[in-house]
């Protein structure tokens, strides 16, 4: 068997959906270490909006956090530690504000593409120090929880903020959000291209293997390189071919006349992972005439 391990691509950022909740509470937090603890959440990163604040809350924990639950209480007892959930539960809330906003919101159960999307934008975005760059971010989290129960009060807050001068601050939210949507995929692995491996047709305990641009090394067993040795160390980045001997074992030569060899190898296409490709080489032969075959 021959193995090659490989980088892919470089591909477009890849995100878990988990993220850190503080419980209870319907905060995220970004990945920003804050001040000392307070008693409770209070406003840390945010501009009053015709009075209405938003932005990132300071939790007693002094981290800096987002609220994922459009039109929920904000908090105003003390939090308990963030944690790292895989989802978020739904909700249902009757609230009001200074915008005006009367109503009950609800929002159902959230996980996978849309989570991953708002972790995305809170690990990129959600660290700024800049109170304009957290309006943003806040609303861009909201625009991605995108439940239809909670559109009357995301659409309600977001004529206020355009009603008084924030603009601005829906377009940057609503870039963040196609970057998200564009960026936070899940990893796929890269389908590794194939070694190739020919067994010579008069000796079939030695052939060839063919490998992709890229490869670094080739590894064998039951066998051994040009080299004499197990370990191929591949340079220059190019396609290339590589000798190989099998060691057939005498009981099996004596048995069942056959034999065959594993090899692995490694290598790394630009700018990405390793990857791995298997292929078998067999040797077999039959009534004293050698004959070869590979996959």
């Amino acid at each position: 068997m021959i193995r090659t391990t490989a980088r892919p691509r470089r591909r477009r950022i890849a995100l878990p959906a988990v993220l850190a909740l503080v419980i209870g509470l319907g905060l995220l937090t970004a990945p920003v270490i804050g001040a000392p603890s307070a008693e409770a959440a209070t406003e840390g990163r945010m501009l009053e909006i015709g009075g209405w604040p938003v932005g990132a809350f300071r939790s007693s924990s002094g981290e800096y956090v987002y609220c994922v639950e459009p039109g929920a209480v904000e908090p105003s007892g003390a939090q308990k530690s963030a944690r790292t959930v895989s989802s978020l539960p739904a909700y249902s809330a009757y609230t009001f504000d200074q915008s005006g906003w009367k109503g009950t919101v609800t929002s159902g159960a959230l996980s996978g593409k849309r989570l991953r999307q708002i972790n995305y934008v809170l690990w990129e975005h959600g660290r700024t120090k800049s109170k304009a760059k957290a309006v943003a971010v806040q609303l861009a989290v909201w625009m991605l929880r995108g439940d239809p129960g909670a559109e009357a009060w995301l659409d309600h807050h977001l004529g206020w903020v355009r009603a008084n001068g924030g603009k601005a601050y829906i377009d940057r939210a609503r870039e963040l959000v196609a970057e998200a949507q564009a960026q936070a995929v899940v990893a796929v692995a890269p389908k590794p291209k194939p070694l190739r491996i020919e067994p010579d047709e008069a000796d079939p305990t030695t052939g060839t293997v063919a490998y992709p641009a890229g490869t670094t090394e080739l590894r064998i067993d039951g066998g051994a390189f040009d080299n004499g040795g197990e370990l191929l160390k591949v340079s220059g980045g190019k396609a290339g071919r590589a000798t190989w001997t099998a060691t057939p074992h005498d009981e099996e030569w004596q048995g069942s006349r056959s034999c065959r060899s594993r090899a692995t190898g490694s290598s790394r296409p630009p700018g990405g992972r390793r990857r791995s490709a298997c292929s078998r080489p067999s040797s077999r032969c039959s009534n004293g005439s050698p004959r070869g075959s590979g996959r």
